[in-house]
């Protein structure tokens, strides 16, 4: 118990008992003797779209969802300039027009599947030309299942645009998960020093 964040795994389970139910539930037999608990763990994670990674020998648990508030902001005092990038693609990621979700269902003991296309920024139930394919034959749940096909629609379509920064000592303090907000230092018209002083609603920064 002392290698794993047990409060923060809590902490999950309590909020995903309170808006997602099904997502706790977990039904599957590990045949192999040789898995690991760690990987285990990782593998029932998964099923409910948790992320799974080590903090100093501590195994930390990060819900994959929309987080309301950024954790800190990275602009030109706490990054290297020549480290910025900034990046969009024309097409989905990897070519994908969508997904599909390879899972057992519970009915039959037999593989099925949850198929959604991608079609002009809508989603759309059916099976894509080109899919992106997660084998998730531990997950016995059409909710599990039918959640994360959406959620990983969802990732292709805001995954076009990408951005690449080297932070400072700052860096170091973001956690998996994290939401940050970067100042793009391409653009003109916005500032990121800091304020020196204030008359009303007019602001005086350090830099332009």
């Amino acid at each position: 118990e002392s290698n794993i964040a047990l409060y923060g795994l809590y902490q999950i389970q309590a909020e995903i008992d309170a808006i997602d139910p099904p997502l706790g539930r977990f039904d599957y037999t590990f045949d192999d003797e040789d898995v690991s608990l760690g990987a285990r763990l990782q593998t029932i994670c998964d099923a409910a779209s948790v992320t799974v990674s080590w903090d100093d020998d501590v195994m930390s648990f990060t819900r994959d969802k929309k987080r309301p508030a950024p954790a800190t902001v990275f602009n030109r005092n706490n990054t290297v300039e020549a480290g910025y990038s900034l990046s969009y693609d024309m097409t989905l990621p990897g070519g994908f027009d969508g997904v599909e979700v390879q899972y057992r269902n519970p009915s039959t003991n037999k593989q099925d599947c949850i198929r959604y296309r991608i079609s002009n920024g809508a989603l759309l139930s059916g099976a894509p030309v080109k899919a992106k394919k997660f084998e998730m034959m531990y997950v016995r749940d059409a909710f599990q299942a039918n959640e994360r096909a959406l959620r990983e629609c969802k990732r292709l379509i805001y995954s076009r645009m990408a951005m690449s920064i080297t932070a400072l000592a700052d860096g170091e303090w973001v956690g998996v998960g994290d939401m940050v907000q970067i100042v793009d230092t391409y653009d003109t018209n916005q500032q990121s020093g800091y304020v020196v002083s204030r008359v009303g609603n007019a602001f005086e920064t350090s830099e332009r």
